[in-house]
């Protein structure tokens, strides 16, 4: 299939390219800020108008997988114009154009449109969302449906190998505890992680399957911030006496941080027939391609060859 990925500059869109192309799709990445790279080759900037119409004229896709987004909370609470502007605008223009031109559109959302109050959550759960940046991606959610031709994802935490190597939850353990500096982790806040490689096997499926409406797509185990820490020392080897057991109570921040969005995702593994890893064996898949990476780059000329 031909697809296009916006935001394949990102982490989970940067993820999705390599994934996809393995699976033998024919795939164009989008970047806006970030980018050229590998994944991301075409500029595209959604909240330009006509930007997205003009873009899928061109490439003629059979699916588009929308994994661009406005995503870090804090910067929507203070800008929550530019918020809207990319998490509804944009998406609405998006989804519009996908179904102009024949396509099917996967939006990729987030386990944050619940306030935390009951998890696991499932797709028959009304969400509630807390801050700016989960009441755009709700809102996002209502354009692509609209629509009549998108799958809804919401994604829950992911975590894997990021393109840079520090930006996912389990990098940034690693790099602390490497650097001999204290881990604190929220010990009553809850997730339901998905690696990176589970994710796209997923989004292959669902180019296979023609799905719509809304989905979970979430882990196979619902953790902690300090349990998943834990999940990392152990699988890396590394000592457990630099995570501390802290509690989200006890650090004003802004937006709130909701109790336990976790996601039951059974529904969607059962379409797909897939089944969820647990988060140590996952975890374990990541340790075993970044040890394969640091052998070879530690190897004469083999960083040059990155």
């Amino acid at each position: 299939m031909k697809v296009v990925v916006t935001g394949a500059s990102g982490l989970v869109g940067g993820r999705l390219v390599p994934a996809l192309r393995a699976a033998g799709h024919q795939v164009t990445g989008t970047f806006h800020q970030r980018g050229p790279t590998a994944e991301a080759e075409r500029p595209l900037d959604l909240c330009q108008r006509g930007a997205a119409a003009r873009l899928l004229a061109e490439e003629r896709p059979d699916l588009v997988v929308h994994a661009a987004a406005a995503a870090n909370p804090t910067e929507c609470e203070l800008d929550p114009d530019r918020a809207r502007a990319v998490n509804v605008d944009a998406v609405d223009a998006l989804a519009r154009s996908v179904r102009d031109c024949g396509a099917r559109l996967i939006h990729l959302s987030t386990d944050l449109v619940f306030d935390g109050g009951r998890g696991p959550f499932t797709e028959e759960d009304e969400p509630a969302p807390l801050s700016v940046y989960a009441q755009t991606k709700r809102e996002g959610e209502r354009r692509a449906l609209a629509s009549g031709v998108a799958l809804v994802l919401r994604c829950a935490l992911v975590f894997g190998q990021s393109a840079s190597g520090t930006r996912t939850f389990n990098e940034w353990i690693l790099e602390r505890a490497r650097a001999g500096e204290p881990i604190p982790l929220f010990n009553d806040e809850y997730r339901t992680p998905i690696d990176d490689r589970t994710l796209g096997r997923i989004v292959s499926g669902c180019l296979e399957v023609d799905l719509r409406g809304t989905r979970h797509c979430g882990g196979g185990e619902r953790l902690s911030r300090f349990e998943f820490g834990r999940r990392v020392a152990e699988v890396a080897g590394l000592s457990l006496d630099g995570l501390e057991s802290t509690s989200r109570l006890a650090v004003e921040a802004v937006p709130a941080r909701p109790e336990d969005v976790s996601l039951d995702s059974g529904k969607l593994a059962a379409e797909l027939g897939l089944e969820l890893p647990d988060v140590r064996t996952a975890l374990s898949w990541w340790w075993k391609d970044l040890a394969s990476h640091e052998a070879h780059a530690s190897q004469p000329g083999g960083g040059a060859e990155r």
